[in-house]
């Protein structure tokens, strides 16, 4: 299972890919099931991903319809 969800930050996360995402900021949270299409992942994992590197990845959309609701 791998899921996909825009969500505001109420602390502080680290994107993998380059910075930080701050309190306030608008960013993808991935959720991957355990050994997802081969992984190999032992278990659950949560990935934030910033708007930038969405944006960059194709996935600006997502971030677009999460920052036009309060």
């Amino acid at each position: 299972m791998n899921r996909t969800t825009a969500r505001r930050a109420r602390k502080p996360h680290r994107c993998p890919y380059c910075s930080l995402i701050k309190p306030g900021d608008v960013y993808l949270e991935h959720v991957v099931s355990p050994d997802h299409d081969g992984l190999g992942n032992t278990g659950w994992l949560r990935l934030p991903e910033c708007a930038s590197c969405a944006r960059s990845c194709g996935r600006g959309h997502l971030i677009d319809a999460r920052e036009a609701t309060p």
